[in-house]
């Protein structure tokens, strides 16, 4: 029997390779993850336990709506009593008057009431008026709170990244520490440097690989903290992405949700004028009774158990209240004036911040500035002093020296150019523009 042997071509085999690889590359940035600062905003605002009252206040407003609504409704009481008295009403018939009336110590009635509002002068709408305006209150109040912890977001976001950031700083030190260590390693075995040199290097390099590690651990933590907040399974190497910031130097739009609690403020009280103006109102009802007593309710010559309706019209009428619901209006006006001067207190101390974030711009800009020109020229240096290393000129310790005072100069870079950021975020944040 002949076998078969199936060769496979080398471009076949290549071109499976390819696509493994591919496939692999693709699966990676699938597993990887991205989050965006206004994503995590939103999950944050899911996610807090206070900010899930929204819905809840919805459903107590309905819900206080509709047992006012009920109000409408005729009220239905069945009622009963019994008394027994020491004397009462009697008079004994002479010649001239044969009729006796002697009317019984007891007395017991039981029957239903019914008992309907046919006008109440717009007092029950009113209520309702003033009720949904009080209710739209507690879901602005809401809004409001999101600030202080996007304020929280917007930390760990910029402490992740610079954290990010300082690592990168490590790494790059640590390379530039090796390839000097083994440049050194070569000149010590050809007796051209001492033994203690490279001894330095490698504790230089213990100290910076604990500081990296440090530094990892504090990333950790922080992401540990925004998955908490966000409700997110978030890795550590998550992607965070900032949005696209305005210039450093423009002064947004307040578009804060303050500004719509102040409208309902203003339209709760004003909601209590209606009120006001329906309580000088008329009331109309009507009502009936149907029941049983003894003796008869209605008549003082029934002393038996006898049947009864009644039914009729109550009107009732305020027509003099002595001046209160005109100290009621002007209780209105006052608090009108007192929340006109928040709003305007709200909107004063917002502005009264931008010549100091315009300040704080400023001088952040010229200290990256300055902070440019050192770390670059720290940077030549160690480049110059790198060179005087490998050719024995200096030693471990003048080099590590300059390796620290580079590195202090890098990090100081990353420090003002991350609270930069932050000054601008928290800035736009304050009044509403993220």
């Amino acid at each position: 029997m002949r076998t078969i042997h199936h060769q496979k071509h080398p471009g076949s085999q290549f071109f499976l390779s390819f696509l493994l690889l591919l496939s692999l590359l693709f699966t990676s940035h699938l597993s990887a993850q991205t989050l965006s600062l206004n994503e995590a905003y939103l999950m944050l605002e899911a996610n807090y336990p206070t900010l899930r009252n929204a819905d809840l206040n919805d459903q107590i407003l309905r819900t206080e709506l509709d047992i006012l609504s009920l109000e409408r409704k005729p009220t239905l009481n069945l009622v009963g009593s019994a008394t027994l008295q020491s004397e009462t009403i009697g008079f004994d018939g002479g010649e001239n008057f044969p009729i006796d009336i002697n009317i019984p110590l007891y007395n017991a009635r039981a029957y239903g009431e019914v008992n309907y509002t046919l006008y109440d002068g717009g007092r029950l709408e009113a209520r309702k008026a003033l009720k949904s305006a009080e209710g739209k209150l507690g879901n602005q109040q809401l809004e409001v709170e999101k600030f202080g912890l996007r304020r929280r977001i917007n930390q760990l976001f910029l402490g992740i990244l610079l954290s990010r950031e300082r690592i990168a700083l490590f790494e790059t030190t640590l390379s530039d520490i090796a390839e000097r260590k083994s440049t050194v390693t070569a000149a010590v075995e050809l007796g051209a440097a001492l033994e203690s040199e490279v001894l330095q290097l490698s504790v230089r390099e213990v100290e910076i690989e604990a500081q990296r590690d440090d530094v990892k651990g504090t990333i950790a933590r922080l992401v540990a903290n925004l998955s908490t907040l966000t409700g997110q399974e978030l890795s550590v190497d998550v992607d965070l992405e900032l949005p696209a910031l305005p210039a450093f130097r423009t002064i947004t739009t307040i578009d804060r949700p303050e500004s719509g609690l102040f409208q309902l403020q203003r339209a709760s009280v004003m909601a209590n004028e209606t009120l006001i103006e329906a309580n000088t109102k008329p009331v109309i009802s009507a009502f009936g009774q149907v029941g049983v007593g003894v003796p008869n309710p209605l008549n003082v010559f029934d002393s038996g158990i006898s049947p009864y309706a009644i039914g009729g019209v109550n009107f009732r009428w305020t027509f003099k209240d002595w001046g209160k619901s005109v100290k009621q209006r002007e209780l209105l006006q006052l608090r009108m004036a007192q929340l006109d001067n928040q709003q305007e207190t709200f909107l004063f101390n917002l502005n009264a911040g931008n010549e100091a974030y315009l300040a704080d711009i400023d001088r952040l800009d010229r200290q990256i500035e300055q902070d440019r020109k050192i770390a670059g020229l720290q940077a030549e240096i160690l480049i110059q002093l790198s060179a005087q290393l490998d050719n024995g000129v200096i030693t471990a310790t003048d080099y590590l020296t300059q390796v620290n005072a580079e590195l202090r100069a890098r990090q100081a870079l990353q420090i003002d150019e991350t609270r930069l950021v932050e000054l601008q975020l928290n800035f736009l944040n304050e009044r509403g523009s993220l």
